[in-house]
């Protein structure tokens, strides 16, 4: 039997060795992400997407629309709040500087509400970068709705170029009213066609949820028309992935506290990570492996526990036999969340697989719910305990769950959503197996019980 290394629960630090203590500064600099999105504020660890990242910048450029999608984890999220975001930012001074562009606008909305014509108008406020304007509340008053009229005005007052980047756009059906989608769908068409408005738009969307901009396509004519497809990555930018972010630490922090890579690794890595190669539940995916990309989602999950283990453990090198002790990428991916679960306590389990398919919609997608829907839709008579259980999952370094805050324009309790949509088939698969467990365990009691009383 593979030996198990030491695990490293958030709530044992304080137990640990004087070598485990010596290394905390190593687990609390990880390079890597896990399972969530690279964001700005990490751009220096994002690495293997330079091609992809000219690509969607020269397109947002050159067009009015653009749609990025790509199947679910491929990375669209972190390439654009670390890649795009910063880059557009950056246009004045970058490597754009030759197109004399002298201010840029940047808005990132990922959050759908109600009244998306509205979240999207502050967070236009929120993007007017300090000094550009004497009074960015003046400019967009506080409440004041996305609209044609007021992307004019931000750009010609501040001699800007606007860019609006939509992500996370599928989410838009779960959350927006019909009335709401249709306005949005409507001053979106407004904005795309306005004859030298300096704006431009970028939708980022699953590929599976493309044919949801079809409710767009009558506001919106030839709305898939400037489509840029993200693949997963290619083993060269798979391999910027993995030693990038290590060259920057060790750039970071100095000879004395390097990270090294041991010969072989890397390699080993881009074998067992190949698209359909490994998934987070038993039942799989439905991917085809092809052997020329990369698990984006599942690179950075494996490398996170592997940065993880090694620190926990005084190591100063990412080592093959700690990825073998871990039964591999495939099983440091596949046991992420049965890992998680089997800290739990019984009630909590109980509670969890309750509630887990109401977060998992029929197509396999996330959706958000508050603790009070979540009880409602189970049958709980109450959503107190459920709370406890909610939090458990969702706080330290569970990333099972994740907590969404209520909009401001809609005061409300939070709602929490599958931390990733590559966990969404290892939830219900959890989910599965534990019914049948205790299902079988009620079966077993009960042959016990009937031969008790026989006797």
């Amino acid at each position: 039997m593979t030996e198990r290394l030491q695990t490293w629960p958030e709530d044992d630090l304080a137990d640990t060795s004087d070598l485990a203590v010596a290394h905390l500064g190593r687990l609390s600099a990880c390079p890597f992400q896990g399972l969530m999105p690279y964001t700005e504020a990490e751009e220096r660890y994002f690495f293997g997407r330079d091609d992809d990242l000219d690509m969607v910048v020269a397109n947002l450029m050159a067009s009015r629309l653009v749609v990025l999608y790509g199947p679910s984890g491929v990375g669209k999220s972190s390439l654009l709040r670390a890649g795009v975001l910063r880059q557009l930012r950056q246009l004045p001074t970058g490597g754009f500087s030759h197109l004399a562009i002298n201010q840029a606008v940047v808005v990132y909305q990922s959050s759908w509400t109600s009244d998306p014509l509205t979240s999207v108008g502050s967070a236009l406020r929120e993007a007017i970068p300090p000094g550009l304007a004497a009074d960015a509340e003046e400019l967009v008053p506080a409440g004041a709705a996305l609209s044609a009229g007021l992307l004019r005005r931000v750009s010609e007052r501040l001699e800007a170029e606007v860019y609006l980047l939509f992500d996370q756009f599928e989410e838009i059906a779960l959350y927006t009213t019909e009335p709401a989608m249709r306005a949005f769908a409507e001053e979106l068409g407004r904005i795309v066609a306005a004859p030298g408005l300096r704006a431009s738009v970028l939708i980022g969307i699953r590929e599976e949820a493309l044919a949801k901009l079809d409710r767009f396509a009558a506001h919106v004519p030839g709305i898939l028309g400037n489509s840029l497809r993200l693949e997963h990555l290619r083993p060269d930018g798979a391999r910027a992935a993995i030693e990038g972010p290590v060259r920057q630490y060790n750039a970071e922090n100095g000879p004395d506290r390097a990270v090294t890579i041991e010969d072989g690794l890397v390699e080993e890595l881009l074998a067992q990570l190949r698209t359909g190669r490994v998934a987070a539940a038993d039942g799989g995916r439905g991917g085809i492996e092809d052997g020329r990309t990369i698990e984006t989602p599942f690179l950075q999950l494996v490398m996170t526990r592997l940065w993880l283990e090694e620190a926990f453990a005084g190591s100063d090198a990412l080592r093959l036999a700690t990825l073998a002790a871990l039964g591999g990428a495939e099983g440091i991916v596949g046991t992420h969340l049965d890992a998680v679960m089997a800290d739990l306590p019984e009630q909590h389990l109980a509670l969890a697989a309750q509630v887990m398919p109401y977060l998992v919609t029929p197509s396999g997608s996330k959706v958000a719910s508050s603790a009070e829907s979540l009880a409602y839709l189970a049958g709980l008579p109450s959503s107190g305990a459920l709370s406890e259980t909610l939090e458990r999952l969702s706080g330290g370094t569970s990333q099972i769950l994740r907590l969404v805050p209520a909009p401001a324009e809609q005061p409300g309790p939070p709602r929490y959503e599958v931390f990733h949509d590559v966990l969404c088939p290892a939830v219900l698969d959890w989910q599965r197996r534990y019914v049948a467990a205790r299902e079988r365990e009620a079966g077993e009691a009960s042959l016990v019980q009937a031969r008790q009383a026989a006797e």
